[in-house]
């Protein structure tokens, strides 16, 4: 890859604030939207990057060039959240506002065409959906979702000092 994504960089309409890791989904960023912060990924063979924009009216999942190019390609229908790509970059993977889990083939080289989204399952049993965080296994046959019981009372917070200490024991 001949650029490199570093903080302060923008790509489309957002600006990069910081990395936060990397593996077999690509190189993961920060970014800021006006004041809401959101994520984007790099494919896999870092030629290509998959955001959420709120340029729309709902916000959506587009996929552009890296470096950015100007042109985007709509990745998402009737709205997205969360994208993640498949290891090989043949995938990307969303969450449709209504907690429905969609893929869309993606065939990429100095094109990129993406496929017609498919339902996979429903999960709007995921607590808060628009930050639900999950991943997906190497071979897009496999997903990891962290959900929470919804109680009743949730005004307290419970901070654990010292958390390093307790490993070492």
């Amino acid at each position: 890859m001949s650029e490199t994504i570093s903080p302060n960089a923008t790509i489309a309409q957002y600006t990069i604030v910081s990395k936060i890791g990397e593996g077999g989904m690509g190189e993961v960023w920060r970014a800021r939207d006006g004041v809401h912060p959101y994520v984007s990924l790099t494919s896999p063979d870092g030629h290509w990057v998959v955001y959420r924009s709120t340029e729309s009216t709902i916000p959506e999942i587009y996929v552009q060039t890296f470096p950015p190019s100007g042109s985007k390609t709509p990745i998402s229908v009737k709205g997205g959240l969360n994208p993640r790509w498949r290891a090989d970059g043949k995938e990307l993977f969303y969450i449709t506002p209504e907690g429905k889990l969609m893929a869309v083939e993606i065939k990429a080289g100095s094109t990129f065409e993406p496929g017609v989204p498919k339902l996979l399952f429903d999960v709007a049993t995921a607590r808060t959906l628009a930050t639900a965080p999950y991943d997906v296994a190497a071979d897009g046959q496999r997903f990891l979702f962290i959900s929470g019981r919804l109680e009743a009372d949730q005004s307290s917070l419970v901070v654990v000092l010292n958390w390093n200490s307790d490993l070492q024991k």
